[in-house]
């Protein structure tokens, strides 16, 4: 076969990744040189055209996408913005005499050095590593102005650059109310998706199996991670078709190897979720079994139900973290769940017969 004849796929994750990138910019308004360069963009390919209108439509209340869209592709821009001049949008345009270039260079660089000179280096990244431990709470602030609260056990890696906000959720929880800033797209990844947001606020948790997306302001695009690789796919073999999606402020999503779904959580529910950040646990009717998975996150005892039943009572209440006495005194009141150390750290929840 010819290689003349081969065609590549694109790449639609790294196309619905620009795709949200620019609907969240445009939620924002465009300058008249990113419009352009949008333009630009969505000219050069139909999957573009495709994966942009679709996230505009979920992200929803942009009076301009729908002009952005019809210009793009329209016959007058087709004509007015040809491949060169699309290209110079993004990309360096080479100089016609070389010579032009280097001496555009050393004026750049002497500028460079003058102005260090003047108002000394200035910072333009940011790297650190924080990390809480079990029990402990922690509010960061960030040199942009945004704010991360840690939840307990979490690490979190943030790297601040001239082109973005990003931060590796490595373990744990974190709830990110970030300064609006639509040059730089604020990113917090994990090792099953990532969440992408310019001014808005949400919670991220991650563990072995889960992330668990809660939004209380504005909206997110969510980036499932792409099960290509054999070793993540599901066991039918299927690709999600959309990995890319955008989630609203009062709704949750939850994203696993295999799937991913959002819903809508009362006001009530996400006071709950968030609750932690307070330094309550709420729980409305989770089995004990659940109460105390989540309890776990918060002490090194190992706690253990032995009888079947008992794990499925439903619990409802709020608890103060860090006050585990406190809290097997109160099951002991709320549902009659009896407690003994039988180890240095380990506890048995029973009831009596």
């Amino acid at each position: 076969m010819s290689q003349s004849k081969i065609i590549s796929a694109p790449n639609q994750r790294e196309i619905d990744e620009i795709a949200a990138l620019w609907v969240v910019r445009a939620d924002e308004g465009l300058s008249a040189e990113q419009t352009l360069e949008l333009k630009a963009w969505l000219i050069k390919s139909e999957h573009h055209r495709t994966a942009f209108e679709r996230l505009s439509g979920q992200w929803g209340g942009l009076n301009n996408l729908a002009s952005l869209s019809d210009l793009a592709a329209s016959d007058d821009v087709r004509n007015a913005m040809g491949a060169e001049a699309a290209n110079r949008l993004l990309v360096f345009k080479r100089p016609v005499v070389a010579g032009s270039l280097a001496a555009l260079a050393a004026v750049f660089l002497f500028g460079v050095f003058l102005s260090a000179l003047i108002t000394g280096p200035a910072e333009t990244s940011f790297h650190r590593i924080y990390q809480t431990e079990i029990g402990q709470q922690e509010t960061i602030r960030l040199p942009d102005g945004s704010s991360l609260i840690m939840n307990t056990a979490s690490v979190a890696e943030v790297n601040f650059d001239q082109e973005r906000r990003h931060i590796q959720l490595v373990q744990g929880e974190g709830y990110f109310d970030i300064a609006p800033d639509k040059e730089k797209p604020f990113i917090v990844e994990t090792s099953k998706g990532s969440v992408t947001a310019i001014g808005t606020a949400f919670s991220v948790r991650v563990d072995a199996g889960e992330m668990e997306v809660v939004v209380t302001e504005g909206r997110v695009a969510l980036e499932a991670l792409s099960a290509e690789d054999p070793q993540l796919a599901p066991p039918d073999g299927k690709v999600a078709a959309e990995l890319v999606q955008v989630v609203a402020a009062g709704h949750a999503a939850s994203v696993t190897t295999n799937s991913q779904a959002i819903e809508p959580l009362a006001a009530d529910a996400i006071e709950d979720e968030l609750d932690w950040r307070d330094g309550i646990l709420a729980f409305n009717g989770e089995s004990l079994e659940s109460v105390v998975a989540d309890i776990s996150r918060y002490t090194d005892l190992v706690i253990n139900i032995e009888d079947e039943n008992l794990r499925a009572q439903p619990i409802g209440g709020y608890f103060k973290i860090g006050e585990i006495e406190a809290l097997f005194d109160a099951l002991k009141l709320l549902a009659d769940v009896e407690y003994e150390y039988t180890g240095d750290r380990h506890v048995r929840l029973y009831r009596l017969q």
